[in-house]
């Protein structure tokens, strides 16, 4: 199973988002593939893909909460917001395989 290798620097919590510095690299992949990436490493599944005409977004479940990562091209941004009451936390330790 690969896993996606993200450093402190790149995940970082602003309000309710999580913020991802890895806009790059989701644009060489891909946004299924990314998505899948990502939720591999989180131990769960994309939930829901779409496409718009700037931005894609996948739905995911992870530790009882809904998310859903975003990617913006205009703005080359990535990030991942909850959907709901969730831990941001939790979600950016698990990412930096500090869980």
């Amino acid at each position: 199973m690969q896993q996606l290798v993200l450093h402190e620097s790149q995940v970082q919590i602003n309000g309710d988002l999580l913020m991802l510095d890895c806009y790059p690299l989701t644009q060489s992949m891909g946004l299924n593939a990314f998505s899948h990436l990502l939720c591999e490493t989180l131990a769960t599944r994309p939930l829901e893909l779409e496409q718009g005409a700037d931005r894609q977004q996948c739905h995911f479940s992870f530790a009882n909460s809904r998310w859903v990562l975003c990617i913006e091209q205009l703005c080359e941004a990535v990030w991942i917001e909850p959907l709901g009451a969730a831990d941001l936390n939790n979600l950016r330790n698990t990412l930096l395989g500090l869980s």
